[in-house]
């Protein structure tokens, strides 16, 4: 006779694994296994641990943005008008009085490259009119700017910039100061941004004092004395402006 022999319970689990295996195979709808072991279940929570730190993150975002270029950075502009130095002078007359401001300092600073700055002419009419005349003609005193409105120099009566004198002052003032400044800023009167670094600075010295009576009649005074000094990179000059010879002519005003 022939005894039945029983096959060893591993066969029979071999068996089984090989016909799962097979059927996966076979493009069944799959069985996922996940690994339970202990070391894989620390290796999951350390892996999403890592995953989760901001600089891997930020990483992340990081290669996800697309290529942006940076802002240009722009220049820095120095351009800077002075707020001007005023005083107030006082004029009493036998039937009223009157006040008027000047300006007796003020001035302007460019940067090389920046554009030029255009200001204002004066306002009409003078904040001495009538007051304050010209010697020659009897016309009001001009109204001169002491920084020019080519440079961005104000020409209101409350802007603290004008100063009163003759035209021919005004004139020498233009020739023998203001065209030095255009050429060593601006490279001439034409050029539209500065050459280099460049200051002009302005100081008036009215003849006159704060308080005038004219009640007993007229004064006549000269023009105020004007000094200019330029600064650039090389050094300062200083150029005193000729004063006109016809003077002014202080007068009770209507």
């Amino acid at each position: 006779m022939y005894a039945q022999i029983e096959k060893p319970k591993e066969n029979k689990t071999k068996a089984v694994a090989n016909s799962v295996a097979q059927k996966k195979n076979n493009g069944g709808q799959g069985l996922k296994f996940i690994d339970n072991r202990p070391e894989a279940i620390t290796q999951r929570k350390l892996q999403k641990m890592d995953n989760n730190r901001p600089q891997v993150k930020q990483t992340v975002m990081l290669q996800a943005m697309p290529d942006t270029p940076l802002p240009q950075q722009q220049p820095i502009q120095m351009y800077k008008l002075g707020t001007g130095t005023t005083r107030t002078v006082n004029l009493k007359g036998a039937k009223g009085t009157h006040s008027f401001e000047e300006c007796t300092y003020n001035s302007v600073e460019y940067k090389n490259g920046d554009p030029k700055v255009s200001g204002s002419t004066t306002s009409s009419p003078a904040a001495w009119a009538t007051w304050l005349v010209n010697k020659k003609g009897g016309r009001n005193a001009t109204q001169l700017h002491v920084v020019n409105a080519r440079w961005g120099g104000l020409g209101g009566q409350n802007d603290k910039n004008i100063v009163p004198g003759t035209p021919a002052e005004n004139s020498h003032h233009l020739h023998e100061a203001e065209k030095k400044f255009d050429d060593a800023c601006f490279g001439g009167s034409g050029g539209s941004a500065a050459v280099q670094d460049a200051k002009y600075e302005c100081t008036t010295s009215p003849s006159y004092g704060t308080a005038v009576d004219v009640s007993g009649g007229s004064q006549d005074f000269s023009d105020p004395t004007l000094s200019v000094t330029i600064t650039t990179s090389t050094g300062s000059t200083v150029y005193p402006v000729t004063t006109g010879t016809d003077g002014l002519t202080m007068k009770e005003g209507d």
